[in-house]
């Protein structure tokens, strides 16, 4: 499909499921419901959201991803989606009935940051799926030091051998300081 038709199929899908998901969650907020109709509400739009979701995750990725590789992030995106929009339901019943000022400018501000979380849940969701889909975890956030892993040839990283792409060893911490108290001294 091209690419207008895949992003006009994908603004469909999320108007569509943003509405009725969007009343699904709202059903626990007004009203004296029992508990019971309040659980099943919200199971009912987690059910809704995860149909969204995996939906929109098809039509937006390439069709050699197996559709079952796009249900983890599916699941965490729905739940999270459903807490968002039962937060906003009881935010904006909270406020809509105020007459001040402050209340006007809650909600635009609280809207603002739905929809800014409600694209970062989205965003996670499908970086779930692409992480667990290419096994990139667990990851640490300083990564070693080229030195310290060896190229696919066997050579050491950053001599060159094998086609290497790494960059090569950078300098030690003392002689940075040296070369910039050089520079400094050079300057004056």
């Amino acid at each position: 499909m091209p690419r207008l038709g895949r992003a006009v199929e994908f603004l469909g899908v999320l108007g569509l499921g943003v509405i009725v998901t969007t009343l699904l969650a709202s059903l626990n907020t007004y009203g004296h419901h029992g508990a019971l109709v309040v659980a099943l509400a919200e199971a009912a739009a987690v059910v809704a959201n995860v149909g969204m979701y995996i939906v929109a995750f098809r039509v937006l990725t390439p069709k050699g991803v197996p559709s079952r590789a796009l249900l983890p992030g599916a699941v965490v995106g729905a739940v999270a989606w459903t807490l968002l929009q039962v937060l906003g339901t009881y935010l904006m019943h909270h406020f809509e009935h105020s007459g001040s000022v402050y209340g006007v400018f809650a909600i635009v501000l609280g809207l603002a940051g739905w929809i800014y979380l409600g694209a970062e849940v989205t965003v996670y969701a499908a970086e779930i799926n692409v992480v667990l889909a290419g096994k990139l975890w667990p990851r640490a956030i300083v990564q070693p030091h080229p030195q310290d892993t060896a190229s696919p040839s066997g050579a050491p990283a950053g001599s060159g051998g094998g086609g290497s792409l790494t960059r090569p060893p950078a300098a030690s911490a003392v002689n940075q300081r040296r070369a910039c108290s050089a520079a400094r001294a050079g300057s004056r």
